[in-house]
């Protein structure tokens, strides 16, 4: 629900009296030498009686003030807090939430359990309004309107906030209007992450039924979870494929769909007739709708595009949205609108409107005096000429701009930051989309990401003549996307089976450095993890390896492996109980990464124990009485050392 005026009043006149009092006592005469130090020491609640300021169908939201602080905060509280499910979808949403700093998303101060153990989080207090609100207010006469170029500088906000999200692996999977809080003084806030989903790992699902009631606004949350209208045909219907980032550009074109018409794109009465309108595709385009709106059929295509009910026809990522409307809001066509000569030629003119009124009057005066057809002829050329001499310079800027992109796409990739460099890349080939070698390096990209449809897209749009060694890559990427979708990683037999085509060449560990930071299941990775600490240990003949699994932790026992060397292969696992005794181990790398609790170390390499003492979770250390002798050991370190 949208908050009300009279609630807004009192949200901005509490925050103003609270700010004004602190600044008081720190610019006044103060009555005693720590009186903030003071206030905070005696007191003993953080959290104040609340206001309610706003509830859906899961939570509500109050408005309290943080003792602490001195500031007024938004406090989520759960409905139904004796319903553990619940419960934990709540907590899940807070930390997932709190996890996504980004300024165009709402930030979460505080989680917590009450004085009687229900949960709650506290997030920023937002003035302002919700889109919805700012949409329902476009439309009423007696309300003052946004121009759409203040419209579109909103929803590049919201792109803004999906695409990092999407960037750390996260679905919204509930955008819409309301979901959306504007501010007084220009804040865009992406808000109500509880459907979120973090990608490649299995949904939460609540058992129940459709509530044929629940429409427009309201989220459903049951069988199906999202909000009509806004929801993607996979969302809707499960077969007819899983949710992906595509999910949320559906969700995207959605919102650029009510900007631009003030409604959403699949409007009925009937929820079940939405749901079915969904599934089925049937979405007016904005300019069949009988409405008192001028729409740019430029920035309609762009939102039709992302309403594609097929996934594979929409933008395939957030930041080729955001592009569009940047080209919309400079004056240029929409890729997605695939404008000819003469759109081109009027949107030329409207930039450069001097010289367009220029070669008009000029135009104008030849007509009526001469009326030679010759003479119109050359206006035309000059124009055509003016039009081809932008085109070139911006060719030039966009060479030069995709240098520089594929450049910084080298270093990412030297760096094992993937997800940075396809982002690069992508930007790269859009400045100079004849860049062979950005094409190269794409391909390269999405080969390491596993994403091998994309990496022979790629590669197939290298030209002929290019020779780029590419087969090395197109041939395995050929076998592989045979055995899963892009979206999905290999299974630990087939990823290692791939690994072994690259053995000898740094392929093989971007492919690795990649599968580390991204795998979804531990136990497929730990196989992973055990081929590669043998490739990286060829001396050893026989590894001793033997772990058992505690939920999401692990106890690893690799002593005596005494031509035990390197440990670049453990990178990010989540061991708490390692033995690495009688190894050749001979530093900390990597180790001193782990959420270790206990280590075991005697009849190692290392020299250096100073890194450990770092490890915030580490309780024990086991090394040899001699090198514990010579271990200065820091007052910091709360841990226990074990002399064996």
């Amino acid at each position: 629900m949208p908050t009300k005026e009279e609630d807004s009043g009192k949200i901005f006149d509490t925050m103003n009296s609270s700010l004004h009092q602190y600044f008081q006592m720190a610019s006044g005469d103060l009555d005693t030498p720590q009186p903030i130090f003071d206030e905070i020491a005696a007191n003993e609640e953080r959290y104040k009686q609340g206001v309610l300021i706003n509830q859906g169908g899961m939570k509500k939201i109050l408005q309290i003030e943080d003792a602490l602080t001195g500031r007024p905060v938004a406090m989520a509280n759960l409905k139904d807090p004796e319903d553990p499910k619940k419960v934990e979808r709540f907590l899940r949403e807070a930390r997932l939430t709190a996890a996504l700093e980004h300024p165009n998303i709402i930030p979460v101060y505080d989680i917590g359990l009450d004085d009687v153990g229900n949960p709650f989080f506290t997030m920023k207090l937002i003035g302002g309004k919700s889109l919805s609100k700012i949409l329902k207010d476009q439309g009423d006469e007696n309300m003052p309107s946004l121009s759409l170029q203040v419209l579109m500088d909103i929803y590049i906000k919201i792109c803004d906030a999906v695409a990092y999200s999407h960037s750390k692996g996260i679905l919204h999977l509930d955008l819409k209007p309301s979901n959306i809080q504007v501010g007084e003084y220009g804040e865009v806030l992406v808000c109500d992450w509880g459907l979120a989903k973090v990608i490649d790992t299995p949904e939460d699902t609540i058992d129940g039924e459709l509530d044929p009631c629940l429409y427009n606004d309201i989220t459903l949350d049951g069988v199906i979870k999202g909000t009509p209208g806004f929801m993607s045909p996979e969302q809707v219907d499960i077969t007819l494929g899983e949710k992906t980032k595509r999910t949320d550009i559906y969700a995207l074109g959605g919102i650029l769909y009510t900007m631009l018409t003030l409604q959403p794109p699949v409007k009925d009465d009937n929820v079940q007739t939405v749901l079915d309108n969904t599934v089925d595709g049937k979405i007016p385009s904005p300019s069949s709708l009988n409405i008192q709106r001028n729409i740019p059929l430029s920035l309609e295509a762009v939102a039709m595009k992302a309403l594609e009910k097929d996934p594979k026809d929409r933008y395939r990522k957030v930041n080729e949205i955001r592009q569009e409307i940047h080209k919309w809001l400079g004056g240029f066509a929409t890729s997605a609108e695939n404008a000819g000569f003469f759109k081109a030629a009027f949107l030329l003119f409207k930039r450069h409107k001097a010289v367009a009124f220029l070669l008009i009057f000029i135009l104008i005066s030849m007509i009526y005096s001469i009326g030679v057809i010759s003479q119109k002829e050359q206006i035309a050329t000059e124009a055509l000429k003016l039009y081809e001499e932008e085109k070139r310079q911006t060719e030039i800027i966009g060479k030069e701009l995709s240098q520089r992109m594929v450049f910084l796409a080298k270093q990412a990739v030297n760096s094992y930051d993937m997800d940075e460099a396809v982002e690069l890349i992508d930007r790269a080939i859009e400045s100079d989309p004849h860049h062979s070698i950005a094409y190269h390096i794409k391909g390269r990209i999405h080969f390491y990401r596993q994403e091998f449809n994309l990496a022979l897209e790629s590669f197939a749009s290298i030209p002929k003549n290019k020779d780029y060694n590419i087969q090395k890559f197109v041939i395995p990427a050929k076998r592989f996307a045979k055995l899963k979708p892009d979206e999905q990683f290999l299974k630990a037999k087939d990823f290692i089976e791939l690994l072994k085509l690259f053995r000898d060449t740094t392929d093989m560990f971007k492919l690795f450095r990649y599968e580390v930071k991204s795998y979804t299941d531990l136990d497929e990775h730990i196989k992973i993890c055990r081929f590669m600490l043998n490739h990286h240990n060829p001396q050893i003949k026989r590894l001793n390896f033997k772990f058992t699994k505690e939920g999401e932790t692990l106890t690893l026992d690799i002593s005596n492996n005494i031509h035990l060397t390197g440990t670049g292969a453990l990178r990010n696992l989540p061991i708490t109980h390692l033995n690495i005794s009688k190894t050749g181990i001979w530093q900390s790398r990597v180790l001193d990464s782990m959420p270790l609790v206990e280590l075991r170390a005697k009849d190692t390499k290392i020299k250096e124990l100073k890194p450990f003492f770092k490890i915030k979770t580490l309780k024990t250390i086991y090394i040899d009485s001699k090198k514990a002798s010579k271990t200065k050991i820091p007052k910091e370190f709360k841990g226990e050392i074990i002399k064996l």
